[in-house]
């Protein structure tokens, strides 16, 4: 609606339930593939698979921008991500497993602040960028069930084989 609002005919936005259907497309249809946190929180098989996908999807000229969770940085992160998974474990909706698991992040933060430890810092600085996230984005991201960030010059020696550019990082 955004794009046709906007006069933007030449658009079109593929949804699929099955990101593997995309196996079945014949041609390198697209000027631009976006996934936006998709890599990292998808089964290992559907990872490897992606980037040689959409390599071949990609027109001569098109770009694919990627998201993903990188380490070294995920490490700290997976601390978290452990911890709010065990506190939430056994609850019985998505949006109790988020609600214990934010409430337990809360807690935690408060047993542990130390002015000057590195450990505090880290959780203080997740805890704000958890409390910046819609319920619905935290339970597919850092609470999803998969969960797989890769080093940088891993993921660049795959999107080599997938004949696959490095461009430029977002940030």
């Amino acid at each position: 609606a955004a794009a046709m609002a906007s006069g933007l005919w030449n658009i079109n936005f593929l949804v699929c339930e099955d990101l593997m259907a995309l196996e079945r497309i014949e041609v390198p249809a697209f000027d631009y593939i976006i996934l936006n946190d998709l890599y990292s929180t998808v089964p290992l098989d559907v990872q490897t698979s992606l980037l040689p996908i959409c390599g071949r999807l990609l027109s001569e000229s098109g770009i694919l921008y990627v998201r993903y969770n990188t380490y070294p940085g995920w490490h700290g992160r997976d601390l978290v991500r452990a911890f709010m998974l065990r506190a939430a474990f056994g609850a019985d909706t998505s949006g109790q497993r988020v609600s214990i698991a934010r409430r337990a992040l809360d807690d935690l933060n408060i047993a542990y602040a130390q002015t000057g430890d590195a450990y505090a810092k880290l959780l203080e600085d997740e805890k704000a960028r958890i409390n910046s996230m819609h319920d619905d984005a935290l339970m597919r991201g850092l609470m999803g069930v998969e969960n797989h960030p890769v080093y940088v010059d891993n993921f660049l020696a795959l999107a080599d084989e997938a004949n696959l550019q490095f461009i430029s990082e977002a940030n």
